[in-house]
């Protein structure tokens, strides 16, 4: 269990209900809110997807120690898309360009630059969602709208569409 309010990972006994105190990671600050986001389980490692942390930290169950993954760009809000191959897509939450692949097993990410051009008017002030994979291309909705945002992982472009529904 990862604490929403201060910098702290826990362990609880499902079977007792007792939680033990297990790490706090060293690169952050300890009384923050929102560090991690998400949390990702790749053969013994917990992979945490960052918000207001400056990294990607990855704690080892197996040797209780700590990695980290240093961001090129500040700290955003990601959404979390799993890919194949053992990768995931962190894809800005808002109308920022910035987007990353992470290697799990590798243990490094590839950053990529999300070029929206004229679209960016479209996505002004909303916020971007989803967690969608569908043949080499990740899905999330543009909130508060009836359009959608199509990127392609290969090419690495987006697709801004319009469904027939309203909002």
């Amino acid at each position: 269990i990862f604490s929403n309010e201060i910098n702290a990972l826990f362990y609880r006994k499902l079977e007792s209900g007792e939680t033990e105190y297990i790490t706090s990671f060293d690169r952050e600050e300890f009384w923050k809110r929102d560090l991690y986001t998400d949390a990702v389980w790749f053969r013994g490692k917990i992979f945490f997807i960052p918000c207001a942390a400056k990294n990607i930290a990855i704690y080892d169950t197996l040797q209780k120690t700590t990695e980290y993954m240093t961001l090129d760009m500040p700290s955003d809000n990601y959404n979390m898309v799993r890919l194949p191959e053992n990768r995931i897509l962190l894809y800005s939450v808002r109308e920022n360009p910035n987007a990353y692949i992470v290697y799990l097993e590798k243990g490094c990410c590839e950053y990529i630059f999300i070029d929206y051009g004229k679209e960016k008017t479209k996505i002004k002030g909303k916020l971007v969602r989803g967690k969608a994979y569908c043949k080499g291309k990740a899905y999330f909705i543009i909130d508060k709208t009836n359009q959608y945002i199509i990127f392609d992982i290969n090419t690495k472009t987006i697709q801004i569409c319009r469904t027939e529904k309203k909002v």
